[in-house]
């Protein structure tokens, strides 16, 4: 066996102390390091939170539409109508009361209007002159000028109610016929134009006319109905 030199074995020891501290600083270093938390893959990706800031984006106002006979009025007066004895009557478009309005400058307006951007109702009662009729409409905001005009002709008073103008007649006398004689009630307020329109700026118009009742009442309630009250 060769003799080992104290060179030799210096070397030896030298370098079996740097093994030895590798190993310890390796066994530190794997103390040390934070355990790193698995994510299944499968988990539900919706679990995740978002990051503060992030907004959800607004909902898109749906367009104002005309309702139908069932839904323009509350359930309330609906029920009333039928404890009545009250029959809806078939819609005729051509017919001169069946509007909300026997004005017939107002009827006309009402007759221009897309058939998709309005509707009228009306509730009568059987061997009886009671009856009522309802018409909403949106309108281009170009006919308020003729609208209002022609309920000033028939010296109606208006009022401001919520973000419109409420026009009452407490008798109106057809100028289609004198003898037929009722109230009627106007309700006039900005809103949304259909993009179908392509009007810059449209209104809403609520008209009731009533023979033996409250117009005013039919009036409130279908524009409460579509949100403007």
């Amino acid at each position: 066996m060769p003799r080992l030199t104290p060179r030799v074995v210096a070397a030896a020891a030298m370098a079996g102390v740097l093994m030895l501290s590798s190993c310890s600083m390796v066994d530190q270093l794997v103390a040390e390091t934070p355990e790193v938390e698995q994510v299944d893959a499968g988990d539900d990706v919706d679990a995740i939170e978002e990051e503060p800031g992030e907004e959800t984006p607004a909902e898109v106002a749906e367009e104002d539409v005309v309702p139908d006979c069932d839904t323009m009025y509350s359930a309330g007066v609906l029920s009333a109508f039928t404890d009545d004895g009250r029959m809806l009557a078939p819609q005729d478009p051509t017919g001169g009361y069946s509007w909300g309005s026997v004005d017939q400058d107002l009827v006309k307006i009402f007759q221009e209007v897309r058939s998709d951007l309005k509707v009228s109702c009306t509730w009568y009662q059987p061997a009886s002159e009671s009856g009522s009729t309802t018409t909403v409409a949106i309108i281009s905001s170009e006919f308020l000028p003729d609208i209002e005009e022609a309920l000033r002709d028939e010296e109606a008073s208006g009022q401001p109610l919520g973000e419109g103008t409420l026009w009452k007649l407490d008798q109106t006398s057809s100028n289609i016929s004198g003898e037929f004689d009722a109230n009627e009630t106007h309700y006039l307020v900005p809103t949304t134009c259909p993009a179908s329109l392509a009007e810059p700026e449209c209104t809403l118009w609520v008209a009731s006319t009533y023979s033996f009742g409250s117009s005013e009442r039919l009036t409130r309630d279908a524009a409460e109905m579509l949100g403007k009250l």
